[in-house]
């Protein structure tokens, strides 16, 4: 229980100095944040060309207290980070990036609408049971995952000439050294050099500073810091109307919270991986907790409670899902929300999209966790014999495509890694697809803790048609691809075994059908898909139009 009243001191202070209308920095409040949140993402933008101390963006940040940019800066890496691991654990993401964005839905979401503590903190802050905000709430965890996981985003050495911000502070000189120097290190002995900073540490620092927002907006009353002092709260929206029941569910977003929502990620996705016949090692596995381990720690998440081994992260998970798991109102809600999320890009031709998502999420979590967050109608709905052939069909198509891929694909020079790059990109067009039509950009703090606004227009019947259409569009160029690619196999084998029996006509056929399938699916994947990604229906469009 000790975690469960454990939340993040140094960030839920600054929080309260930035947010609280009489707070030490409530001149800057709300909107002064979010607005340093898009100075950050252009200094980041500046891929590889470092700033100097004079550049415009560094004059803009120069205006904010120094307490909140050292909240930005790059920290020193503590001695168990290890950038080799980190290279391996992004190179899975390259190379797996559709299969990983499958698991968080099957198993990684689900999993966290299990706890009865956790799930209000999730439910009243982020309002992922109205269809309408999930998609904006998954786009941000999909953008959350792809800046940690890709290579790079976590790690960098210090390098003379970096722009000021990007330079950690350093009082005791600790790393002053040449580049590419190494040794062990900890948090009070840094090793010389190297820091943890890029995209993801940015990332990661602005969903730890978002939760610390909610905790406070789920537990005052009185609004946030727009800025200038003023309250934030627009007319006739009001924050959480009953106090948070601490004594009952611990502090909202809590220690051991984010800790099990940690391994639903590092955990979890590999074993989701696993069922489906994409079987990482062990060293592999560990690779991949030990980056999770990494942006646990850059989150502020105890040390206590990140691990990077195997069966550690096994007990741990198990012993916080057995204490918590339950049924609960919410859980049920979260659960339908995310799988009419599935819904909207499935073709409704033999029940399909209604079908087929809840018999995904049981097939990963189980038949006992699945009965804690499904209503009796999703319960029905995986049952289905139809629902159950299309599914196993589906999961011998793609066991069979990681078969061919480990044994012939990842041997061949420069196959896996032109696979990787196209199912990379797919991926990252999937994310984009994702994003809701919010005034609120990724990451922004609120105004309040139960109020999104929309765009003008984009709640209109028509709009929502419109980009259910679009979407479904993207997901069956998706699904064309990427099951073209997963058939080649089948026709790589074919051929081979036409040579071997003499049959050199059918083999050409075989031959000929394989450079066809291969050559369309990357054309769908790397042309029509991308093409499609910029004819996203916009709200101004629908509105004008209406």
């Amino acid at each position: 229980m000790e975690a469960r009243d454990q939340a993040d001191p140094p960030v839920d202070d600054l929080v309260e100095k930035l947010l609280s209308n009489t707070g030490e920095y409530s001149a800057i409040g709300r909107s002064g944040y979010n607005r340093l949140l898009d100075l950050l993402d252009e200094m980041l933008a500046e891929e590889g060309t470092p700033l100097s101390d004079t550049s415009i963006i560094e004059g803009q940040l120069g205006d904010y207290p120094g307490e909140l940019l050292d909240y930005f800066r790059p920290t020193a890496a503590p001695e168990w980070v290890d950038p080799a691991k980190l290279k391996v654990a992004g190179k899975l993401w390259h190379q797996n990036k559709l299969a990983v964005i499958a698991a968080l839905y099957c198993i990684s979401l689900p999993s966290c609408y299990l706890l009865k503590n956790g799930i209000p903190a999730l439910y009243e802050s982020d309002k992922l049971a109205d269809p309408t905000h999930i998609y904006q709430r998954i786009y941000e965890t999909g953008r959350f995952l792809d800046a940690v996981m890709t290579p790079g985003g976590l790690i960098m050495d210090t390098r003379p000439g970096a722009a000021s911000f990007a330079r950690p502070q350093d009082p005791k000189g600790q790393l002053e050294a040449t580049e590419g120097q190494t040794g062990p290190a900890t948090s009070e002995n840094p090793q010389p050099g190297r820091t943890i900073w890029g995209p993801g540490f940015v990332s990661a620092r602005k969903v730890r500073f978002l939760h610390a927002s909610m905790r406070y907006l789920l537990t005052h009353r009185d609004g946030v810091s727009g800025g200038g002092g003023a309250s934030a709260l627009t007319a006739g929206s009001s924050p959480n109307e009953l106090p948070w029941d601490t004594a009952q569910l611990g502090k909202p977003i809590n220690q051991e919270d984010l800790a099990y929502t940690l391994l639903t990620f590092g955990y979890l996705i590999p074993l989701g991986l696993d069922r489906w016949g994409c079987r990482w090692t062990l060293d592999q596995r560990e690779a991949f907790l030990h980056l999770w381990k990494t942006v646990g720690y850059t989150m502020g998440i105890q040390e206590a409670l990140l691990t990077d081994k195997l069966d550690e992260a096994e007990q741990l998970f198990s012993r916080i899902r057995d204490q918590q798991a339950a049924s609960s109102t919410e859980g049920e809600l979260l659960a339908d929300a995310l799988m009419d999320f599935l819904k909207d890009y499935l073709p409704e031709m033999l029940g399909i999209d209604r079908q087929v998502p809840p018999l995904l999420i049981k097939k990963q979590i189980g038949e006992t966790y699945s009965s804690m967050i499904f209503t009796e109608e999703r319960e029905k709905a995986a049952c289905r014999l139809r629902t159950r052939v299309i599914f196993f069909l589906g999961l011998m198509l793609i066991r069979g495509y990681y078969a061919v891929r480990n044994r012939l694909f990842d041997r061949v020079p420069g196959a896996a890694k032109l696979l990787g790059n196209v199912f990379a990109e797919a991926g990252e067009e999937l994310i984009n697809s994702w994003r809701g039509a919010y005034v609120r950009r990724a990451f922004y703090v609120p105004e309040n803790a139960q109020t999104w606004r929309r765009r003008t227009g984009s709640s209109s019947q028509e709009f929502l048609a419109r980009i259910r259409r679009w979407r479904q569009k993207v997901f069956n160029t998706l699904v064309v691809g990427v099951g073209l690619l997963m058939v080649l196999p089948l026709f790589l084998v074919a051929f081979a075994v036409m040579l071997v029996l003499g049959l050199p006509v059918i083999a050409l056929i075989l031959g000929l059908i394989a450079v066809v399938n291969f050559g369309t699916a990357i054309f769908l994947l790397t042309h029509i898909l991308p093409a499609l990604s910029k004819s996203r229906p916009t709200p101004i469009e629908s509105t004008s139009a209406g």
